[in-house]
């Protein structure tokens, strides 16, 4: 996957990875992502190298290219070279804007008219949290609103307000990257936090709305708690799906949670861990 970052966007990978301080903004969408879906496969294809092997595959967003390529519909390079045209297209065609995490009840957002004209909601991550996107030029209204109210919130780290009306712009030119991949039967399976549902194929129109859709993470965790108890492994960067299911999880859950990276450090440490606890407990 080197050769195929150093090709199109003239950086290795660990120069993207690694490059950065840790005080540093990374919202470039065009590094961020190719960044992000390097570390989730490269730590999938650690986990499963060390006998560590998913049942399922399930993918927020961006990490949908991961599940897919694990499920093997997609080889990795291919993948990342669609990250890489994917991101420049969103660059080019769509207007700036901001993506906020609020700690707070999405009723908020109906309640809240400065909310629900100016933003979209764009994830659902369980009762007491949610996210928003929406223009640059709204982001002070939103912010003045949320602090008069003491809500608590955070930016997070894009310059696009993506799963939203606003990503509108880049369909055409997205689907037709998609409509030049040929993807094969997944052998394992797929779900997707926009759809809550098992996929039988990967086609273009799916990959579309895991990147345009609402990401329903609540609803997706909970349908899956219905199969039975599973192991969750957060292969993230930062171990925040792993966060979100300790407060989603139905107090009789059986499923046990993992994360390997969070920036409190100690990565090595919890990969250790979950490779001692798959192994023993299966």
């Amino acid at each position: 996957m080197n050769e195929v970052a150093g090709d199109l966007l003239g950086l290795s990978l660990t120069d993207i990875l690694y490059q950065n301080r840790k005080s540093d903004v990374f919202d470039r969408t065009l590094l961020s992502s190719s960044a992000i879906f390097a570390i989730e496969y490269a730590l999938a294809q650690t986990l499963i190298g060390n006998g560590v092997e998913p049942a399922l595959v399930l993918g927020a967003s961006l990490g949908v290219y991961c599940s897919i390529c694990v499920a093997d519909c997609l080889k990795a390079d291919k993948a990342l070279a669609t990250v890489i045209g994917q991101s420049r297209i969103f660059e080019e065609r769509c207007e700036p804007g901001f993506m906020l995490a609020l700690l707070a009840s999405p009723r908020l957002y109906s309640d809240s008219p400065v909310l629900h004209r100016n933003s979209e909601i764009a994830a659902l991550n369980y009762s007491g949290h949610f996210v928003i996107s929406a223009r640059q030029p709204d982001l002070q209204q939103i912010e003045s609103f949320l602090r008069d109210r003491e809500i608590t919130y955070y930016r997070l780290p894009v310059s696009l307000p993506f799963h939203t009306r606003w990503t509108e712009p880049a369909r055409s030119a997205t689907l037709a990257l998609f409509e030049s991949l040929q993807f094969a039967p997944p052998q394992l399976s797929v779900v997707c936090c926009g759809q809550a549902s098992p996929r039988d194929a990967i086609t273009p129109a799916f990959l579309w709305a895991s990147l345009r859709e609402c990401i329903d993470f609540e609803r997706t965790i909970l349908r899956l708690e219905l199969q039975g108890p599973h192991r969750y492994i957060d292969v993230g960067p930062m171990g925040t799906l792993a966060t979100f299911l300790k407060y989603l999880l139905p107090p009789t859950s059986q499923s046990r949670v993992h994360s390997v990276m969070t920036p409190l450090g100690g990565d090595l440490k919890r990969l250790r861990e979950l490779l001692t606890a798959a192994r023993t407990s299966g």
